[in-house]
């Protein structure tokens, strides 16, 4: 799934995250969230965590950078790089690891491992406050680079 999206309303938002979880079919994918705070990137993971039967709530993972759920049909990681200021901490949470990992990975303030990111296929997905408070959401797919 990818294309220019809206939503009005947080339901909207779990609805999109839940439809773009679902057309994954129950693979691996990892997906790099970038937005200003209180945008919708967490809202937008809970609707993934729906899709792939998690149960448990979800949680900003923003002081424990990561947070590890196993109870649905695929595992899902949520990671929060908002407090981290290099790639050598991303490194020290086992990164590397987390995003080979047969899981689908949600990273929220992905540009500090960017570099990592370019050496796997993932989707980056991007949230835009409108002035009439409507999120715009672009979901792009981007290959490896090799």
């Amino acid at each position: 799934m990818t294309g220019l999206f809206t939503a009005k309303t947080e339901k909207e938002m779990l609805s999109l995250g839940e439809k773009f979880a679902s057309d994954l079919k129950g693979k691996s994918a990892i997906v790099a969230l970038s937005a200003t705070l209180g945008a919708g990137k967490t809202v937008f993971v809970k609707g993934i965590a729906t899709a792939l039967g998690i149960e448990e709530p979800i949680l900003s993972p923003t002081f424990t950078l990561v947070q590890h759920y196993d109870g649905g049909k695929t595992p899902l990681y949520h990671l929060d790089l908002y407090r981290l200021g290099s790639s050598e901490e991303f490194d020290l949470i086992d990164g590397r690891a987390i995003l080979s990992s047969s899981s689908v990975v949600c990273v929220e303030w992905p540009d500090i491992i960017e570099e990592y990111l370019s050496e796997f296929s993932h989707y980056e997905i991007s949230i835009e406050i409108k002035e009439d408070g409507i999120r715009a959401v672009n979901i792009e797919y981007k290959e490896r680079k090799k």
